[in-house]
């Protein structure tokens, strides 16, 4: 009894690092749950599944695609033929995640669907819990520039939430498909999306609760396209004090907002407060992750950019490389993220006209390019003929034709 006792509790601390975030202790948590089922239980049961899923969402947290992806098979196995399809339908939504948090949609969207699948045939196509694996799906086609496809979508999902009068899931719904329509430049469409869905989650929650940051942010980044850039500010110090009040000053969800002010700072030419938003939020990251994670690479690129945008060419061209560097050892060098990189020192070394350092990294990048988005890509077109350009001309000070 004592034993049975130790796995709710184990579990539940690690429920409760999980959300903060504090992953190493999670894990730990887990761990030792995971340890006790077996023992208690054994390792092809239910339960032990269950820990095991858990352990797969640290991962994912973590944005580690090759473990989250080894215990999600470990729990296939814990779970065997006769578990749960929703417990599988679980983790094929967590797998899918950990690819889209890495930039491998594809993989990401073939995950979902798998999900979706099991998800229709246990509730029907007009159940809450498929509607969410429809939103998410919208989400991903909206990354992969299919916003059409994105559209249908959220519009599916919505309709469902509508039909079952879940106030925050058609808030949620609709301020996801604000951001496509931000992303198609509907601007009348985005704000009335955004602006419904935070009246409704206000009207769940009350006003300053946390669910309302993420409206906000997108509230933000709508008036930021429109360049109502104070408006924009407003919204995002909005989103930093809620999130700084309720999760405290370090929590990654302030990193991700001071990310986003320092965006609308830098199109102001405000680089000063840009940086310094920039370098703070970087400095949680590290805090979060260590030193070599993605998301340290992600901050590193968006400080290069700030210094770029100066024309601190020998800055930037030292973030840009320490950002390569990361995305290359964590997520691979064909990963997207890390071809985003690539490309933007490639650029830098054309501004500054050192043209032998950017022919070098075209000539890494656009077979790399070519392998993962075609030949007929607009980029992959685009530095094709940059080589071009190059090879062709002696002459210093050509125009970057990359943007």
């Amino acid at each position: 009894m004592e034993k049975v006792d130790a796995i709710t509790t184990n579990r539940k601390l690690g429920e409760i690092y999980l959300a903060l975030p504090r992953f190493e202790e999670a894990l730990e948590w887990f761990t030792k749950t995971l340890r006790l089922c077996e023992e208690v239980y054994g390792e092809r049961t239910e339960i032990t599944g269950d820990v095991l899923s858990d352990i797969v969402m640290v991962y994912v947290k973590q944005g580690k695609l090759g473990d989250a992806l080894t215990w999600r098979d470990l729990a296939f196995k814990a779970y065997g033929p006769v578990c749960s399809l929703l417990k599988k339908a679980r983790l094929f939504r967590l797998s899918g995640t950990a690819y889209a948090n890495t930039g491998h949609l594809r993989e990401s969207i073939a995950e979902l669907e798998s999900a979706l699948t099991i998800l229709k045939k246990e509730f029907g196509d007009d159940h809450i819990a498929t509607a969410e694996t429809i939103n998410t799906l919208g989400r991903i086609y909206d990354s992969e520039g299919k916003f059409d496809a994105a559209i249908e979508q959220h519009c599916v999902a919505l309709k469902i939430y509508r039909k079952a009068n879940d106030r925050w899931h058609i808030a949620e719904a609709l301020t996801h498909l604000g951001l496509v329509q931000n992303h198609k430049e509907d601007r009348k469409a985005v704000l009335a999306s955004h602006a419904e869905a935070l009246s409704l989650c206000e009207e769940v929650f009350g006003k300053g609760h946390l669910r309302t940051c993420i409206i906000l942010a997108h509230q933000g980044t709508a008036y930021q396209s429109l360049g109502e850039f104070e408006i924009a500010e407003e919204k995002l110090r909005e989103v930093i004090d809620i999130e700084e009040r309720h999760l405290g000053c370090q929590h990654i969800s302030v990193a991700v907002a001071k990310s986003n002010i320092s965006g609308i700072y830098r199109m102001q030419g405000k680089y000063d407060i840009a940086t310094q938003a920039a370098q703070d939020g970087l400095a949680i990251w590290v805090s979060a992750h260590g030193e070599r994670h993605f998301t340290v690479a992600e901050a590193v690129n968006q400080l290069a950019g700030i210094y770029q945008a100066q024309g601190k060419y020998a800055a930037a061209l030292k973030e840009y490389k320490h950002a390569y560097n990361i995305f290359s050892d964590s997520l691979g060098p064909e990963n997207p993220k890390t071809l985003h990189v690539l490309l933007n020192l490639g650029v830098t070394y054309q501004m500054c006209n050192r043209l032998d350092d950017s022919m070098a990294c075209w000539r890494v990048l656009y077979p790399l390019y070519v392998k993962v988005w075609g030949a007929e890509d607009e980029t992959s077109i685009a530095i094709k003929g940059v080589m071009d350009n190059e090879a062709s001309k002696s002459q210093p000070g050509r125009r970057c034709i990359i943007a």
